[in-house]
């Protein structure tokens, strides 16, 4: 069997030399139709062997190409253009494949590939992915329609097969952003000359829309894909592209969501096994900060994806694989699902391996591994001598570290950047010399640059300006992120003052998200005026209905290493956060800081503040405490003198189960205090001994609510049973007695002032517990006496 390899070329000096080296492994002659080149083409493919002929470009590509095709003597053609290749997984498979539907006794006479278009100007990102015929028969009866957009056709219309592949897959770069503008330009005045000479063609509205959103001109590309919605054609292989191109066209014209969304269930609707548009509305969705819906429709999309691979049809949803893996990825990695979100990263990124975004993310799920088993999962994904310029290129975005030396080994001398290799290696002396350098020869840069704009000495205030914005900007990238978070729900004058005390805090590298689910506009008015201020950003949370949906948004807008919730009702106290930074600084064992914290009442009136009492008191402005001490006293107290969200900083990472539903671990009413015993799980306390914060009480508060009392206390004694089950905090039987007594006892001291009718359910549920908890009480010091007894009689 042989086999011939033809491509018609032009000035593809800069394409050429893939497509002859990737042919010559496979082919047994490579034909060459060049139809003008006034570069290298023609010569670089005589020296790869290649029998090159010449043809008058006519407009036509049908005509050029089957000017190729007369001159091939091979079995079985293999027509790949100059801007395209095979994969390297690929090219092996070609001719075993040949050999088997050479034995076939189907009458085959053609194969069709999966062809992927990249975007090479954007660092080989996957736009879209369609199958094509490019390998068949040399046959003289089959031969090359269409002046554009040519097809192969068979002259006696004969019975026969075609085999379809998803494993031959070819790249095709010629749509890479520098090339698109003047192939879209020839596209369309090809499309423009036929209508002039065959009239217009409803099959041509397709190609119409394509052209006009490439060159930018949405509006058209929108009046083309109507058309071809309106024709009812269906595209073979192309199913859903009209729907596909109104979207994008819509979109570029910041259509209101509504329309486009309405575009999208229509199509939804029509094409149901597309996995394009599941994922462009989730999209939107997440554009929105709807995470709920988006996870909704971004798995609807990754399900329907795991059956594209038996269609031809083409798939729009390459482009967004990579966005939607990393989305779904987070989600998982917020929720505590940490293995679902590396395999979400890996299936990502072993897809799309040059895809920044999801390296990333992967290489972050990555954390704390040693660097020998992150360097060897990555030489599974990447080529450490082709790729090692976008490695580095990606990991100047984190932290130097031994895994950048490794693969900065691979880069061109030319490549490496000698100050930041040794920042990597640890070597900060030598760093420095380096980057004293580059500043001298800055400074002269900039003292030329002075000259000749002619500033005068006397006038010359840029030098100071640049170097406090570099000073301010490098203290940034010294301090961690905190994110301050504060949900807020009709409550207007609290929240101005509590958005105030964020806005005062003086920590350099500080961001504020304010999500607002209010039935009313009056936050979202008074908010206006302090938007101008970058470290703020508002959500304006109209779809959620509840305390829960406010609180979602937050998980994927908060960019912080370190949490600050700020309730709407409660103000942080001056310098807060720089000084439980600088506090976290000093004790790296620490996993909270808080403080005594002020009482507060609907008037701002400090109020006398039960919970601290007790706390021991010191002349240091903070004290550190043990971790399994301070979960200890919580729970044998029943008390949260830590204090409520507000109170307290802590690390992101630190913290498996985060309030990101207003709830941790399933506890509602003492979330807070749920989190502040997992954190001391790990570490210690830092107790400032001055409040930094201030807890406001007032009528309004869920937390007054007799409801809402019953399954705090319901939820302390569930809290209190799952510590001692674990052995952590409360160890022995007799430790576990002391609160379950102060709860009984608390109990029987005020059960008479509930509106039991009022709380209904509730207090049905609390009086049962509590005469369980009775029970389990008689039975505990039972056993108890019964043991003093046979220890007394020994």
């Amino acid at each position: 069997m042989k086999l011939s390899a033809c491509v018609i070329v032009k000035n593809e000096e800069e394409n050429i030399g893939t497509w002859l080296s990737s042919m010559k492994k496979i082919a047994d002659e490579m034909i060459v139709v060049d139809t003008g080149s006034t570069d290298r083409t023609v010569e670089m493919a005589k020296a790869a062997g290649a029998r090159v002929f010449h043809h008058a470009w006519q407009n036509d590509f049908a005509a050029a190409k089957n000017c190729a095709l007369e001159k091939a003597k091979g079995d079985w053609i293999l027509f790949l253009d100059a801007d395209e290749y095979f994969s390297s997984q690929t090219i092996a498979k070609v001719r075993p494949l040949l050999m088997e539907v050479e034995k076939s006794t189907k009458p085959i006479v053609g194969v069709i590939c999966r062809l992927v278009n990249i975007d090479k100007d954007q660092g080989n990102r996957f736009t879209g992915a369609i199958f094509q015929l490019r390998i068949f028969r040399n046959s003289p009866d089959l031969r090359y329609e269409g002046k554009i957009h040519e097809h192969v056709v068979d002259a006696r219309r004969a019975e026969h097969e075609m085999f379809a592949t998803p494993e031959l897959v070819i790249f095709h770069t010629g749509y890479s952003q520098h090339l698109v503008q003047k192939k879209l330009e020839r596209n369309l005045e090809f499309l423009q000359q036929k209508e002039e000479t065959e009239g217009e063609s409803t099959d041509d509205a397709l190609h119409y829309m394509d052209c006009y959103y490439g060159l930018g001109d949405f509006a058209k590309a929108e009046e083309y894909a109507r058309r071809a919605i309106e024709s009812k054609i269906i595209y073979l292989g192309r199913e859903g592209a009209e729907y596909w191109g109104l979207t994008r066209a819509l979109l570029a014209q910041k259509r209101p969501k509504e329309e486009i969304v309405a575009v999208l269930e229509k199509a939804m609707e029509k094409y149901p096994d597309l996995a394009e548009f599941p994922m462009e509305y989730g999209l939107l969705a997440w554009e929105e900060h709807d995470y709920l819906l988006a996870e909704k429709m971004f798995r609807l999309g990754m399900k329907l994806k795991e059956k594209a691979p038996a269609s031809l049809r083409s798939d729009n949803s390459l482009q967004m694989f990579p966005f939607v893996c990393a989305s779904l990825g987070k989600i998982a990695a917020m929720q505590g699902r940490a293995d679902e979100a590396f395999d979400l990263f890996l299936r990502g990124l072993r897809e799309y391996p040059y895809d920044e975004g999801l390296f990333l993310a992967l290489y972050d799920a990555l954390a704390g591994q040693e660097a020998a088993d992150v360097i060897a999962l990555l030489d599974t994904l990447y080529d450490k001598e082709h790729d090692a310029l976008f490695l580095m290129k990606a990991l100047r975005a984190r932290e130097a570290t031994p895994i950048v030396l490794y693969y900065a080994r691979f880069l061109p001398q030319d490549q490496k950047d000698e100050a930041y290799l040794y920042v990597a290696a640890n070597r900060m002396d030598a760093a420095a010399v380096e980057f004293s350098a580059r500043l001298k020869s800055f400074s002269s840069v900039l003292a030329e640059a002075k000259g000749e704009m002619h500033i005068l000495p006397e006038m010359d205030g840029a030098s100071l300006l640049l170097a406090d914005a570099y000073r301010k900007q490098w203290r940034r990238k010294a301090l961690p992120l905190v994110s301050i978070m504060i949900p807020t729900y009709n409550r207007p004058k609290f929240f101005e003052l509590a958005l105030q005390s964020a806005l005062r805090q003086t920590y350099e590298n500080l961001e504020i998200i304010v999500c607002d689910n209010s039935t009313d506009d009056r936050t979202e008015a008074l908010i206006e005026k302090y938007l101008g201020d970058p470290r703020l950003c508002y959500h304006r949370n109209r779809t959620a209905k509840t305390k829960e949906e406010n609180f979602v948004p937050f998980e994927h807008l908060a960019r912080g290493e370190y949490l600050q919730w700020l309730m709407d009702d409660d103000i942080l106290l001056d310098g807060k956060v720089e000084k439980m930074m600088q506090a976290f600084r000093e004790n790296p064992a620490a996993r909270l800081v808080t403080s005594r914290r002020a009482q507060i009442d609907g008037e701002g009136r400090v109020q006398p503040n039960p919970c601290t009492e007790g706390v021991p008191e010191s002349e240091a402005d903070y004290s550190v405490f043990e971790g399994e001490a301070v979960g200890k006293e919580t729970l044998l107290g029943c008390r949260n003198f830590l204090g409520e969200p507000s109170a307290v900083l802590f690390r992101r990472a630190d913290l498996k189960h985060h309030y990101w539903r207003a709830e941790s671990r399933g506890y509602k009413t003492i979330s807070d205090v749920a989190m502040w015993l997992e954190l001391l799980e790990g570490g210690d306390c830092v107790f400032f001994q001055k409040p930094l914060s201030c807890y406001r009480r007032h009528a309004a508060q869920e937390g007054q609510q007799e409801a809402v009392i019953l399954l705090s206390r319901l939820e302390w004694l569930r809290l209190i049973k799952e510590y001692f089950e674990r052995c952590i905090y409360i160890t022995t039987e007799e430790e576990y007695i002391q609160p379950l007594e102060l709860l009984y006892g608390e109990y029987l001291a005020e059960r008479d002032r509930f509106d039991r009718a009022a709380a209904g359910d509730y207090w049905r549920k609390y009086e049962e517990t509590m005469r369980s908890t009775r029970r389990t009480l008689e039975k505990m010091k039972k056993k108890e006496r019964a043991h003093g007894k046979r220890e007394g009689k020994r």
